[in-house]
């Protein structure tokens, strides 16, 4: 019988809602007893008299008599002061076009002006402590609202989808915020961050400013100190993020957010400009997605200070084709590249010692690659949604390939092993489901790789397209790897220029 008391009492809990408290956990704050008998009407206006004998806005209904549009909420009701605008209470009056609110009014409820489409302003009254969540939330048409210094908390997605909010400052009275505060406020140009507060939270795996590609800039105060990895990623138009002298965690080096002694890049702005990107002298490390989301740079080199830390730095960065490793990058982590789509060539550090799970995961532009013979392990799947790999060259240094590695997809048909057939049964080599499929050429094999001169793009026939990515070399435009360089370079004397092109020409009018 025992036992039946307490599983009744979870069950209880659980179909109220309410999660079974810890032991010695604090109790939740007694939820106020609501008397039926408060509730009243004046004009449109239903409000809730409270045992403190002030008044709450509950609930503005709309009639023939009495239109929406401009509304005033008066400073009191039968005498009694109106202090509160209650949940819900103009939630969806879509033409309502202007509230005013007077002085009296200390706390703004969750909802309370939720999907208020026809707002365009709003003015929080001075002595508003409180605003609740979503309380503007999906008032699409507000561009401004002015909120008071002396105002404390303000709840989660409180202006969630107010996609043409074009400036929101937080005064530095703001101690409380919830996640995803302004979150698709796509007309966003100018953010203030309040002195009060130590981070920007999220919420239900929104960031606070997600969706915001109207910002151009940020400044960082140095109170506040705690910045997750991603939450400028959907910034787009971010150029620049400044920070407060003296922040004890970040500072800016040329837009960058970088930790406070500059060893450290942070984030690296979506919307910077500008295709060829230079990082900040001293960097040694690259945080968890710094790159995310960037959409301008094409180019990039890391300079030999950056260590083994980069994190999945390159995730999601979709307009990033060429990068170039340092001396001191020894490995490759987990899902660096992941989402990487652009991205076409990988010049890889003699330096590097290991390349982990997952490593270039859904690089779909990737159609060729050298590993060094530095190199000791290829870990699982580390070239996996790679469904555009045409060439793998592998080091001779490998001793150990992970699970499913070499089934990036079925254009993959050669790799090119830089040691002996001998040392390549020697590869402790995991689960596969092409390997039987696959051409082994090893160093000491008769058997080479024919170059066919020409072919730029090394599909085994010269083209069009291979006198259009010669023509875009010329112009500056496109790189060449040096397989590529070899195919263009018709007269064998290491460069290539306009007689190439003009051979090339010539051999295509042929066929």
């Amino acid at each position: 019988m025992k036992h039946l008391k307490i599983f009744a009492l979870g069950l209880g809990l659980l179909l109220a809602g309410t999660a079974m408290p810890a032991f010695e956990a604090e109790l939740p704050a007694k939820a106020e007893v609501i008397d039926e008998s408060r509730f009243y009407s004046e004009g449109a206006f239903r409000y809730y008299l409270t045992e403190e004998n002030t008044i709450r806005i509950t609930h503005y209904e709309i009639t023939d008599d009495i239109p929406e549009g401009d509304i005033v909420i008066p400073a009191e009701i039968n005498g009694y002061p109106v202090t509160e605008i209650g949940n819900l209470a103009f939630s969806n009056h879509s033409n309502i076009t202007s509230v005013t609110l007077p002085d009296s009014i200390v706390k703004i409820g969750d909802n309370a002006f939720y999907g208020c489409t026809g707002l365009t302003s709003f003015t929080v009254p001075a002595n508003v402590k409180s605003i609740g969540d979503t309380a503007f939330c999906r008032c699409t048409s507000l561009t401004e609202i002015s909120l008071p210094e002396g105002l404390e908390s303000i709840g989660k997605e409180a202006f969630f989808n107010c996609v043409a909010l074009k400036k929101l400052e937080l005064p530095d009275s703001v101690t409380e915020l919830g996640g995803a505060v302004c979150a698709n406020c796509w007309s966003l140009k100018e953010f203030k961050i309040s002195r009060g507060i130590d981070k920007l939270p999220s919420a239900d795996g929104m960031q606070a400013l997600e969706g915001c590609e109207s910002l151009k800039s940020i400044y960082i105060p140095n109170t506040l100190t705690y910045i997750t990895e991603n939450i400028f990623a959907s910034c787009s138009s971010l150029e620049t993020i400044e920070v407060e002298e003296g922040h004890p965690y970040h500072s800016s080096h040329d837009g960058m957010l970088c930790s406070a002694d500059g060893t450290w890049l942070r984030v690296y702005p979506a919307g910077r400009k500008g295709a060829v990107g230079q990082l900040p002298e001293g960097i040694t490390s690259i945080g968890k997605q710094a790159f995310a989301g960037v959409h301008y740079l094409k180019e990039l080199t890391l300079p030999d200070t950056v260590g083994n830390y980069i994190g999945n730095a390159f995730c999601d960065c979709g307009s990033l084709e060429k990068l170039t490793f340092g001396t001191g990058t020894k490995g490759l982590p987990s899902y660096v590249f992941i989402g990487a789509s652009n991205l076409k060539e990988i010049n890889l550090t003699d330096s590097l010692n290991y390349i982990n799970n997952y490593s270039f995961a859904e690089c779909t532009g990737l159609e060729s690659l050298v590993i060094p013979d530095s190199v000791l392990k290829i870990g699982e799947h580390a070239f996996s949604g790679c469904n555009n790999l045409k060439t793998l060259t592998i080091g001779s240094g490998v001793t150990e390939i992970g699970d499913y590695a070499l089934d990036p997809g079925n254009k993959l048909t050669d790799i090119y092993y830089n040691g002996t057939e001998e040392q390549w049964n020697q590869i402790k080599i995991g689960k596969h489901k092409n390997l039987d499929n696959l051409t082994i050429h090893f160093k000491d094999s008769a058997e080479k790789p024919e170059a066919l001169t020409g072919d730029l793009n090394q599909d085994n026939a010269v083209t069009v397209a291979d006198a259009v990515l010669l023509n875009q070399y010329l112009h500056k435009q496109k790189t060449l790897t040096k397989a590529q360089f070899q195919s263009a370079d018709f007269n064998q004397d290491n460069n290539i220029n306009i007689y190439d092109f003009i051979l090339l020409k010539k051999l295509l009018l042929s066929k």
